[in-house]
């Protein structure tokens, strides 16, 4: 499935193998749930100056086959959701300045 919500699942399946529930797994990482909620379900993407954090709340091992699937999952989440979400060099340039004067009205 190309989707970002396969990163979504792989984390949410290590914090529910590693016997954490959200709110806990939340309180004890002083993380927001609802960040987190939205990361499980695919609807939000972590930045990457934020995975060595989760790694470490999630309890992945440096080198191992999670640590590895994480940032492979992660980095294939990212070019999917570059692909789906339409950069504003993609609109050409006329459309983005009819869009840059009703903005300014």
């Amino acid at each position: 499935m190309r989707d970002i919500s396969d990163f979504g699942t792989f984390f949410h399946s290590i914090r529910v193998s590693r016997g954490l529930a959200l709110m806990d797994f939340c309180r004890e990482n002083n993380f927001n749930v609802v960040l987190v909620s939205n990361i499980e379900r695919g609807m939000a993407l972590p930045q990457k100056e934020e995975i060595s954090v989760y790694l470490k709340a999630l309890k992945i091992k440096k080198g191992s086959k999670s640590y590895l699937r994480f940032l492979e999952l992660h980095e294939k989440s990212k070019k999917i959701r570059s692909e789906k979400i339409p950069h504003y060099s993609a609109i050409p340039e006329d459309k983005l300045e009819q869009i840059m004067k009703i903005l300014s009205q």
